[in-house]
């Protein structure tokens, strides 16, 4: 782990170590740790979920209502079906509603939030620390 350049032994073992402490790896985190695995995540900016931070101008656009498998590329196009079968967006929007986030949808069926992109930086860290 790296504090300020400095890196700090950890003398634990984990079951997962994700490398970045974005959407996607604190996403993966939940996941992990609702199955039980014991999880470590290591993020390499100095702010964790920057990038939520900053998307949509600090509002966080955090799913399309109408997400298909065909507006993604991939060597193996079944994988994104399966994928957007197993967690869509309404299971997102589910999981907005229950920490009261408020949001709206723009053009386009974007969904952003009404107040703060840290809205959904929280809600993924506190489903992290559950």
């Amino acid at each position: 782990m790296c504090t300020s350049n400095r890196w700090i032994l950890i003398n634990k073992n984990y079951d997962i170590v994700i490398l970045g402490a974005g959407a996607a790896g604190l996403m993966c985190a939940i996941t992990a740790a609702k199955r039980n695995k014991s999880v470590l995540i290591l993020e390499k900016s100095n702010k964790v979920g920057k990038k939520i931070l900053m998307s949509g101008g600090g509002r966080c656009n955090f799913t399309n209502l109408y997400v298909e498998a065909d507006h993604f590329l991939s060597n193996n196009p079944h994988f994104c079906k399966a994928a957007l079968k197993r967690y869509t967006p309404e299971d997102f929007i589910a999981k907005v509603e229950e920490h009261g986030i408020d949001y709206i949808e723009k053009k386009h069926h974007e969904l952003f939030c009404v107040k703060s992109s840290k809205d959904i930086l929280n809600m993924l860290l506190l489903e992290c620390n559950d």
